[in-house]
């Protein structure tokens, strides 16, 4: 096995020209497999070895989540306690009634609350409980508790909920829960200066043309910035998952931590989410059993890891490269598959080959608005339903589970290749909490991933602010001058749209309007129904949204 893996692992390493990379599979007792590639520090020609030090991003939110559950065990807070009972100041706007927002709920990402700051993000000389101060001037995105949409927001409240229960920094309780008991480095490395006594070890940042740069995520510690370690220890902490001993969680907890309280994603980038675990999208059958973990992403870093218990198996996968999300999943597969066929174990494929129905899907024709747009339903001359994908019309083909199957129309959509990725694609139309949303879902040999990739369109009349407010804007916020970003509101076919770019992210969205000066992003998941602020000032208009603040040129 481990020859043939070398050879696949770093095939996937050179075509998606990564700088540096750890692969490692590992049961509840030792490492069984480990690949090292490339460099950590290419510029002082240090290799990428099992001792490196690379950013672990979000992965940091799995450890928020066991100190949360270690207190809970030790009786110092429940799940269902109200945030304000431990943060008497936190407050939050908004537009519909709520009784509170738990613990629970924070760790499920359903706390309403919006995914991110972007100018806390990154704002070097920032701390992140300066977090409590910025929610009290944003809006909830939905009732607590109905809706999952992933929020580093939340999980950073989490970090401040156990400093004050716990008198200890975020950084010592981590150590004195996590580290210490299990043996391992946990390292919290903000500056240039907490990196230096490690520059023999610790892993640099790259962008895509291989030039070392700086990762400019930078603030919200409790939910995966400047967080290091080397995978060496990080296996040592995975392997609680399996071993499930009690030296940290005990057996329950654990347990706890993979229970599912909804049956959809409200966000694209995730399957589902337990109390501070996520289920993996893979789909390996019955035989292979459930897959849980978390993954992380600054910039520049990027980490995988999810296990399997009824395989006694993990995997994590660190790498340093700002184009490694195309790499990671294809590497983890490759791994895990390899191994579970080296065990005999069998491997159910998802089939690609749907049972097919009349259907007339009248009531599915209006705007929905997704994450690639808003897309039409139509019916074409035949009276068939149609929609657009890059701009391309396709066919959507009614099957027997309720789903709509992306049949290609278009000539270029008939070659082979993708038309083959086409198959893998279909939606279905539900209502989730009285809303009409459109679900997603993408399925290959071995992942099948579902969630709710739209909603309904609300159409909104537009005030004559808003209209006078079009035109391009740039980004001013102070505290954030190095990073470059620029945007445009206009209205499009009757839809009020912002356009926005900074750092390396595009998005759009389109508005619903709330009052003269207010906005709501439409939409389900991360970033979306957030509030858009519009202000006058000195005569100069200005916009916000999730802390960023555009000046009209």
């Amino acid at each position: 096995m481990k020859e043939l893996l070398n050879k696949e692992i770093n095939k996937i390493c050179k075509k998606n020209r990564l700088m540096g990379a750890n692969v490692v599979l590992f049961n509840d007792e030792q490492i069984i497999y480990s690949y090292n590639y490339g460099y950590a520090n290419k510029g002082r020609n240090i290799k990428s070895t099992n001792d490196s030090l690379y950013m672990i991003g979000s992965n940091t939110k799995v450890m928020t989540s066991i100190c949360i559950l270690k207190l809970m065990e030790e009786g110092l807070l429940s799940l269902e306690d109200d945030v304000r009972k431990f943060i008497p100041e936190f407050e939050v706007k908004s537009t519909f009634d709520y009784d509170k927002i738990t613990i629970g709920n924070l760790l499920m990402h359903r706390s309403g609350l919006v995914g991110d700051f972007f100018h806390l993000i990154t704002d070097k000389n920032g701390d992140f409980h300066d977090v409590i101060k910025e929610i009290k001037n944003s809006y909830l995105t939905a009732k607590p508790g109905t809706m999952f949409a992933y929020s580093n927001v939340g999980f950073t409240i989490l970090g401040i909920v156990i400093e004050r229960v716990t008198g200890l920094t975020y950084q010592e309780c981590v150590d004195k829960i996590i580290a210490k008991p299990l043996g391992i480095n946990i390292l919290f490395l903000k500056t240039e200066e907490d990196r230096s006594p490690y520059s023999d070890t610790i892993s640099l940042c790259y962008n895509k043309k291989g030039e070392e740069v700086e990762d400019p995520l930078t603030t919200l510690l409790p939910a995966g910035s400047n967080t290091y370690m080397s995978i060496e220890d990080f296996v040592k902490f995975g392997q609680i998952f399996l071993k499930r001993d009690g030296v940290i969680l005990s057996k329950e907890t654990i347990e706890l931590m993979e229970k599912l309280e909804c049956a959809e994603s409200l966000d694209m980038e995730l399957m589902n989410a337990g109390y501070g675990l996520l289920q993996n999208i893979h789909d390996f059958g019955e035989n292979v059993g459930k897959i849980w973990g978390h993954g992380g992403d600054t910039m520049y870093h990027h980490s995988v890891f999810y296990y399997i218990p009824k395989q006694n198996l993990g995997v994590a996968i660190f790498t340093n490269s700002e184009q490694a999300p195309l790499a990671t999943g294809p590497m983890a597969d490759k791994a895990v598959i390899s191994c579970l066929k080296d065990k005999g174990v069998v491997i159910d494929k998802n089939s690609l080959e749907y049972d097919y129905v009349s259907a007339d899907g009248e009531e599915y024709l209006r705007k929905y608005v997704t994450g690639i747009g808003v897309c039409e339903i139509r019916k074409n001359r035949r009276g068939e339903l149609t929609t657009k994908v890059k701009g391309m019309s396709v066919k959507m083909k009614a099957c027997k589970d309720g789903f709509w199957q992306l049949c290609p129309n278009n000539l270029l959509l008939q070659f082979p290749p993708i038309k083959k990725e086409l198959k893998k694609i279909r939606i279905k139309f539900a209502d989730y909490a009285g809303e009409e949303v459109v679900i997603l879902e993408q399925r290959d040999e071995y992942n099948k991933l579902q969630g709710i990739y739209g909603c309904r369109y609300e159409e909104t009349d537009i005030p004559d602010s808003f209209r006078c407010a079009c035109g391009r804007y740039k980004l001013v916020n102070e505290n954030i001058k190095e990073l470059k970003g620029n945007g445009v509101l206009r209205i499009e076919k009757g839809m009020l749209v912002v356009r926005m770019k900074c750092l390396a992210a595009k998005g759009s969205a389109y508005l619903k309007i709330a009052g003269n000066n207010l906005a709501f992003v439409q939409g389900f998941g991360r970033s979306t129904r957030n509030d858009v602020n519009l202000r006058e000032e000195n005569g100069d208009t200005y916009l916000t949204w999730c802390g960023l603040i555009f000046k009209k040129k």
